[in-house]
């Protein structure tokens, strides 16, 4: 059956073009074309993005976390962190930002997070918000507030180099809570195999609040892409968004996450990350499949239905995960 084209489309491909553009790009441009309130605009939104990716993390850790200690030793996440630290020099993008520079900030970080994890112990639905006074909030706040005071004032050159700052800064941080999330993960699948894992996992992403930047009903499907991209930037990685007759298909080719721990080699060696043994529902039908990268199955689980009772969102997993492009589809109403 020849695939149905597109008879009217909503986005022309250069328009779609932007939705993969990194927000830092997005800044810049703005900044050289001396459009000071667009530049403002895309770097509040940068932050918007940065700082729902580190919530997900967040309540992620703290959602692994609470069974581990239902079931093991406070020691032995102590020990995931000393791991996760061990392991933060594999990002190669980006070296250490200029304020986290020494071990004594970076344990500081640790604790940050701990304290924060201990402090929503036993919430059904934790909320984010309260981290942002900590150690990691204070350095995304005071960072956002620079490169806005620069903007403000016309000095693009210095704005230029803050937005550079910032991005490196949320790549380094992403990480950071990236490695520690799968090494806790990890851990979990272990000691007790794939189907804790998926139990622990979905309650993981259930804990998650809705996401307060949800394009608005009124935009129907002219908002899907925008609404796709919003989750994705924040993890610096690569893709593009485009339009079919009954969808639009993000089509991640260099994963900024899950991908770059395969392409690190992490899921290798001795000190291996786990991997589900499948093949299941939560592997796509594949065989050792990177744990981390489990998470994103869940999005068919989870995925809004239309009224015929069809999922809106599908994902399909590369069948190499962190070599090969992976795909998100999201429907158009009444397809």
């Amino acid at each position: 059956m020849e695939p149905k084209t597109v008879e009217k489309r909503i986005w022309d491909a250069p328009s779609l073009q932007q939705f993969g553009q990194p927000r830092v790009e997005q800044v810049i441009a703005a900044l050289y074309a001396n459009q000071q309130d667009l530049a403002r605009e895309k770097a509040e939104a940068m932050h918007r993005e940065i700082k729902w990716i580190q919530d997900v993390f967040l309540v992620w850790i703290a959602s692994f976390t609470a069974f581990i200690r239902e079931r093991h030793h406070q020691t032995d996440i102590d020990q995931l962190w000393q791991t996760t630290v061990a392991r933060q020099p594999f990002n190669t993008r980006i070296s250490s930002p200029a304020n986290i520079t020494d071990s004594e900030q970076l344990q500081s970080i640790g604790a940050s997070v701990r304290d924060y994890v201990e402090s929503i112990e036993g919430v059904t639905t934790p909320e984010p918000a309260s981290f942002n006074g900590s150690l990691l909030g204070q350095l995304r706040q005071q960072a956002l507030q620079q490169l806005i005071a620069a903007i403000d004032r016309d000095d693009n050159q210095q704005a230029i180099t803050l937005a550079e700052q910032v991005h490196q800064q949320m790549i380094w941080v992403h990480d950071l809570l990236m490695l520690w999330c799968t090494a806790i993960i990890s851990f979990i699948g272990e000691q007790h195999g794939d189907k804790t894992v998926e139990q622990v996992w979905e309650q993981a992403v259930l804990n998650v609040p809705a996401r307060a930047t949800v394009v608005p009903e009124h935009e129907g499907d002219k908002g899907i892409p925008e609404s796709m991209a919003v989750g994705t930037r924040g993890h610096g990685e690569v893709f593009t968004i485009e339009e079919k007759a009954d969808a639009f298909e993000l089509v991640i080719e260099s994963c900024g996450s899950g991908g770059r721990l395969i392409q690190a080699h992490l899921y290798d060696g001795p000190d291996a990350l786990y991997t589900l043994k499948g093949p299941s529902w939560l592997t796509q039908g594949q065989t050792d499949f990177p744990v981390y990268c489990a998470h994103c199955v869940f999005l068919d689980k989870f995925a809004p239905k239309d009224e015929s009772g069809k999922a809106q969102l599908n994902f399909i997993a590369s069948d190499k995960p962190g070599y090969g492009p992976c795909r998100a589809r999201a429907y158009k109403r009444g397809c």
